[in-house]
């Protein structure tokens, strides 16, 4: 289980254009059946929501691993390097949640390796996820206590 865990965490960098371009993808496709009229059920825009929260989370945790050099194989001082002229290693604790790299230290302060927007990002498009789920179990609920109530015809 943690083997496939690290697996998934090694591939997921790769994988954040393929998600963010989904999620990009269906924002598109929502306004596109806008302008064109159409009317979509409130199920599938709570579906949507959900798929879109869940790509852009994974888009943007894969990112910041990338980025906060969190699963690079170069050695630390490396990446010390990579953030400029200057900073030297700390042995401060890496984090995979929040997502959080301050292997450097210049000028006595840590510098986190990992981009500020990444933790933000990450946990409003959780969040979004959480209500589109939410809100696809509601209207499904509504529905069939909708047609279980209707006079039968």
């Amino acid at each position: 289980m943690a083997e496939s865990f690290y697996l998934f965490l090694m591939f997921l960098p790769l994988l954040a254009p393929v998600t963010a371009a989904a999620a990009i993808g269906l924002v598109v496709h929502s306004i596109v059946v806008r302008v064109r009229g159409r009317q979509e059920r409130a199920r599938v825009v709570w579906a949507k929501l959900a798929i879109i929260g869940i790509c852009v989370a994974l888009a943007t945790y894969g990112a910041g691993l990338f980025s906060g050099g969190l699963l690079y194989l170069a050695d630390p001082e490396d990446l010390c390097m990579i953030a400029g002229p200057g900073h030297s290693y700390s042995s401060a604790p890496s984090h995979l949640l929040p997502l959080r790299n301050p292997i450097c230290v210049y000028e006595g302060q840590r510098v986190d390796l990992v981009p500020a927007f990444v933790n933000p990002v990450f946990f409003i498009s959780i969040s979004l996820f959480i209500t589109g789920v939410v809100g696809v179990v509601a209207s499904r609920r509504s529905r069939s206590q909708a047609t279980r109530h209707s006079p039968a015809a």
